[in-house]
């Protein structure tokens, strides 16, 4: 069923506020840095603290979906992060900030599964998964601006904090309010399955043996596809790759932005920008939907990315110019890609079993790329940047060979049976 507007705003307001962190790590990292003096390799692990949270929390999320009363979980998820930024502007210990960075990326994972899941379910994913993305990098490009030109010269780490968790206070009321009847439990949805029996008890006898074979038939169809498939998982694969990647270069972007000489001000216009592009990017891919297929938009997105990072360590990497057209092409194209990764994933996924790990996916990149790129970036961003532009092209091959990777997998596994039963 697809879900109305009204539906489709209030699901990718949660999905906007919880990933608010990831997309305004650059402002973050800079403002803690400057606050105590964290290096590079402290700003990557710090990332990779709230991306582990998140991670392990859409993981279990995923595994105990058809336990959890998904709704109350995300309102739990909420007060836990919030909770998390008002512990964090009261500490200055490196320790306790990655812990409470972690807790925060926890409740995070668990609003973002729930949002992912139900826009999967829907029948036009690619253009609602382009709403939250939208929504994502609309919410995120006024808060960064916010946070480098008037919360951080104004009210230090402080002030950042209990802006996040003020936001999350936001999240919190839409959560509680207006969306209790879009999160659908598994549990609910077997209540509800168990109430059509009764139902059926009560019709002629009929009815009620029609119905129980058509029942019975989608059961079975159901049990039969309730299997991982190769096709999603390197579809899978290949979003993981592509986090790893650019989340390592995007969380440095201040940092790179501070070396080359530009100030708070102006780098904090420049991520601004970006994301108000990488808004753009999910635009485009919403009124294009699927009219050029998959793979050229992706290939296409791929080639921007490369490109941009390329541009940012050549030789005009001091011009602010440069550095602000580069991060524009950046998250322009990064969004435009994740939205069609993400469709792709939703496309093949005949299982429903496969979309639940989208967030745990990009959580698993995003916890690897910071870490690669920090403890790499004691002589520069050059090395981290070149690499992750190896990975850009990984993940791009991987996902335009898929289809062969996995009838040259068939092939192999057919021969090997055959060679197995000609010994016995």
């Amino acid at each position: 069923m697809s879900l109305p507007r009204y539906s489709d705003l209030m699901i990718c307001l949660p999905a906007a506020v919880c990933v608010i962190v990831f997309n305004t790590a650059p402002a973050l990292l800079g403002a803690l840095a400057n606050s105590y003096q964290f290096s590079n390799d402290e700003l990557g692990w710090l990332a990779s603290s709230n991306f582990a949270g998140y991670t392990l929390a859409t993981i279990l999320t995923g595994l105990f979906m058809g336990k959890l009363h998904l709704h109350r979980a995300a309102l739990l998820g909420t007060g836990t992060v919030i909770l998390a930024f008002i512990g964090l502007s009261l500490s200055s210990d490196f320790g306790w900030i990655a812990g409470l960075l972690f807790v925060a990326g926890a409740g995070s994972g668990i609003i973002y599964v729930n949002a992912v899941t139900t826009i999967a379910e829907g029948e036009h994913p690619t253009q609602v998964f382009a709403l939250m993305i939208f929504c994502q990098m609309a919410l995120s490009g006024v808060v960064v601006v916010l946070i480098s030109n008037v919360i951080e010269p104004v009210w230090d780490i402080q002030g950042v904090a209990y802006s996040y968790a003020l936001l999350f206070c936001l999240c919190y009321l839409i959560l509680k309010y207006f969306t209790s009847s879009l999160i659908i439990s598994p549990a609910v949805k077997e209540a509800s399955h168990k109430e059509d029996y009764v139902q059926l008890a009560s019709s002629s006898e009929h009815e009620r043996s029609t119905k129980l074979s058509t029942e019975l038939s989608t059961e079975l169809s159901d049990e039969s596809k309730g299997s991982f498939s190769a096709a999603p998982l390197l579809a899978l694969a290949a979003l993981l790759v592509c986090y790893i990647g650019v989340t390592g270069v995007w969380v440095f972007m201040e940092r790179i932005g501070s070396i080359a000489g530009f100030n708070a001000g102006m780098i904090g216009t420049a991520l601004m920008a970006a994301l108000i592009a990488g808004a753009l990017g999910a635009l485009a891919s919403m009124v294009m939907d699927q009219k050029f297929g998959l793979n050229i938009p992706i290939f296409l997105s791929s080639v921007l990315l490369s490109a941009s990072l390329l541009v940012l360590i050549g030789p005009g990497s001091s011009s602010y110019t440069i550095y602000i057209l580069c991060l524009v092409v950046f998250q322009f194209a990064w969004s435009m890609s994740t939205s069609y990764l993400l469709t792709t994933v939703a496309v093949l996924d005949k299982s429903e079993r496969h979309a639940a790990l989208l967030p745990a996916a990009m959580g698993i990149g995003a916890v690897i790329g910071p870490v690669i790129t920090g403890s790499f970036s004691s002589e520069g961003f050059q090395g981290p940047i070149y690499f992750a532009v190896m990975l850009i092209v990984g993940f791009t091959a991987l996902h335009l060979f898929t289809d062969k990777i996995v009838s040259l997998g068939r092939v192999l596994g057919s021969a090997g049976a055959i060679e197995k039963k000609v010994r016995d």
